[in-house]
């Protein structure tokens, strides 16, 4: 059955403000301003939206929670602000825990985290009664690709009740504009648009429709406070255009590869683990016989067994007849080192006196490595021989992040071995992959450059081989930052990329603009919205390149926190005096209006630190001691107590034995009295059942 690839768009969801658990009371919104500051040429946006909101409804302080619909699951909140109070970025567990303590305390604090998919929500604490709050959002996401060829966006902001004033604005770096809302004719403009609305509930919310202007830059430069950022988007077109010029030139197979029939390798896992996958890795060889006889030729195969050791289990080059039979003797048994990759990957990419190297290979395992070790992937073969990876299915245990990130480190493709038609489409070449193997820049020889830290970009221009595959629309997507001010280094003028498809392969020449002349208002926001861009592919990066998720865990969430962007990792925490940033040991943004008394605090605290941190020590101390003194004093007079009865004979039945026990009486024979009395309950019982 064919795959439904169409997708459906989210229903638009009302935008709800509201206090208490039960029952929600909504909360009045009396003005709303939305800003979109789009890049069509990139295919990006970024949506700024201002509230206005009063709490009329609870006459004290209240704390609201507001739900706020995104576009789609993939844009991302990366401002939150209340009056002059800006949020700042923290992971997950700290932002909770800060919020939590903040609430006991009584003090201001609000938070903006994601729900689930694309609904974020924001808490807002305290609201006080008839006191008007102004709340800004900002959301980063992507404008896609309509039928008509034109760039569109829906921001499904639906409000509960009308709002008396909302203005729509929308400005483009390139290309032309058109504001649609319901209540308002579509407004256009050349680079700018905007449209008025009076009590308004915006049903169906608002869509911004882009038109890139023709000969737009392919990429685009901004800066944001002491960083240049830039980023930059190949359409498929021009990809397609790019590798139809190289046509007739394909790319050089391995060194020792055979000019006749296609030569594949097979690294099969044979653990007791991977046991269950031995059907599929013959139902996978057929289909790989079947699509290279699709393009007018057999194929020859060689396979090689690992489990905590490496055997080659046939000839090089040997026929599918031979290679099924030796792959149905596998025994499968022990454990998995996948370190044992590295050497696999150089015999078959070498030619010697057995047979020519391997023009692909396939790898099948669970990657469920006894010792948590991976493979290092750098050595001889790696860069050359394409190791396409086989999943296993959904329902089986393995290790499918190492999986992936073996794929995209060399260079391949990875496909279900549930559906090996599809995997040997890719590996016979039938279903070719256009990927970006390498990002140079034009001071990509410059070891002052490669050792820049502050010089990054995504993928990173300091790797000889990668291996990014094309997002969904068919283009590839690619960022750096550099550092600007004095005593920092040029920036980068010039990109250079090589794409693959199957055997073809092509360079692509970019030149990176100096920042543009931007409107004043439009300046700062450009340079937010490409930093954004840059954080979301470095956190996509990191996903790809690192196996470990305990390290893309840290590293994801340093990125994101350093951004200042709600992610999985981050959440966005408000807070409003300088206080709480000092007892929190929260460093307070600049642009905060605590940030000079928070300085000032921090350094009077740091003065004192001794002084209170001894003065700590004994309040800790003397709660200890209250309660071990109370412990001492219960347990004093437990033992000293008398105990009724003690040392006095108990007799055998009657009241007084029963009165004695449930005193506790009868000294050293309470326990022999007790099985006495046991003894005389189940004497009559065992009389009876005997003899």
């Amino acid at each position: 059955r064919p795959k439904d690839r169409t997708k459906t768009r989210l229903p638009t969801m009302t935008f709800s403000l509201t206090y208490g658990e039960e029952h929600k009371h909504p909360l009045n919104i009396t003005r709303s301003d939305i800003h979109f500051e789009a890049i069509p040429s990139q295919r990006l946006c970024l949506i700024t939206l201002r509230l206005t909101v009063v709490n009329d409804a609870i006459a004290q302080d209240i704390e609201g929670a507001l739900r706020f619909p995104l576009p789609d699951s993939d844009a991302t909140i990366c401002g939150f602000q209340l009056g002059e109070d800006t949020a700042v970025s923290l992971p997950k567990t700290k932002a909770a825990a800060v919020a939590y303590k903040e609430r006991e305390k009584g003090r201001a604090v609000a938070t903006a985290a994601s729900v689930q998919g694309a609904v974020y929500e924001t808490t807002l604490f305290p609201l006080k009664y008839n006191e008007p709050k102004e709340l800004t959002l900002t959301c980063f996401t992507a404008l896609k690709g309509q039928a008509d060829g034109t760039l569109a966006l829906t921001l499904p902001v639906t409000f509960a009740l009308p709002v008396p004033h909302v203005t729509v604005r929308a400005n483009a770096l390139d290309g032309a504009l058109t504001i649609e809302a319901a209540g308002a004719l579509p407004q256009t403009g050349a680079a700018a648009a905007e449209a008025r609305l009076a009590a308004a509930s915006l049903p169906g919310g608002v869509t911004l429709r882009a038109v890139p202007a023709a000969g737009a830059p392919q990429v685009v430069s901004a800066a944001s406070g002491e960083r240049l950022y830039f980023t930059g988007c190949v359409s498929k077109e021009e990809i397609d255009a790019a590798l139809a010029s190289r046509a007739g030139t394909p790319r050089g197979a391995p060194p020792g590869t055979a000019c006749g029939a296609p030569h594949v390798g097979l690294f099969v896992d044979c653990s007791l683990s991977a046991a269950g996958r031995a059907q599929g890795a013959l139902a996978l060889l057929d289909a790989l016989d079947a699509a290279h006889g699709k393009l007018g030729g057999g194929c020859v195969y060689t396979l090689w067994s690992f489990s905590r050791v490496a055997t080659r289990r046939t000839a090089r080059g040997a026929s599918l007849a031979e290679t099924k039979a030796a792959l149905a003797a596998l025994r499968y048994d022990g454990g998995t080192d996948l370190r044992l990759l590295d050497s696999l990957i150089a015999e078959a990419a070498s030619a010697d006196e057995h047979g020519p190297a391997c023009s692909a290979a396939v790898l099948i395992s669970d990657a469920l490595d006894n010792l948590k070790a991976a493979p290092k992937l750098t050595g001889p073969g790696s860069a050359e021989l394409p190791v396409h990876v086989a999943l296993p299915p959904e329902a089986c245990n393995a290790n499918l992040s190492v999986l992936r990130w073996i794929a995209r480190q060399l260079g391949s493709a990875c496909a279900p071995l549930s559906e090996p038609d599809e995997l040997a489409a890719l590996v016979s070449g039938a279903t070719a992959q256009v990927l970006l193997t390498r990002l140079q820049t034009d001071q990509s020889d410059d070891v002052a450059a490669f050792e820049d830290d502050a010089f990054q970009t995504c993928p990173d221009f300091r790797l000889s081989h990668v291996a990014v595959p094309t997002d969904a629309d068919g283009s590839l997507r690619m960022s750096g930052v550099s550092a600007l001010g004095e005593g920092a280094r040029d920036a980068p003028t010039a990109l250079g990329l090589t794409v693959s498809r199957g055997g073809l392969r092509a360079n692509i020449e970019l030149a990176i603009p100096p920042p543009p002349a931007a409107l004043e208002s439009s300046g700062p926001l450009l340079g937010r919205l490409l930093q954004v861009q840059h954080t979301l592919l470095t956190l996509r990066e990191l996903r790809a390149t690192f196996w470990d998720p305990k390290q893309v865990e840290v590293l994801a969430t340093a990125a994101a926190c350093d951004a200042g962007i709600a992610s999985e990792h981050s959440s966005l925490l408000l807070l409003s005096l300088p206080e709480q940033f000092c007892d929190n040991e929260i460093a307070c943004p600049p642009d905060h209006p605590a940030h000079a008394r928070w300085l000032a605090l921090s350094a009077e605290r740091a003065k004192t630190e001794a002084e209170r941190e001894e003065a700590e020590a004994k309040a800790k101390h003397a709660k200890l001691h209250g309660l071990v003194k109370q412990l001492v004093g219960r347990y004093k007079e437990m033992s000293d107590a008398a105990v009724p009865g003690w040392g006095k004979p108990v007799n055998r039945g009657g009241r007084g034995t029963e009165e004695a026990m449930m005193l506790g009486g009868g000294g050293g024979r309470r326990g022999s009295a007790a099985r006495g009395v046991t003894r005389s309950c189940a004497m009559p019982a065992a009389s009876a059942a005997s003899p």
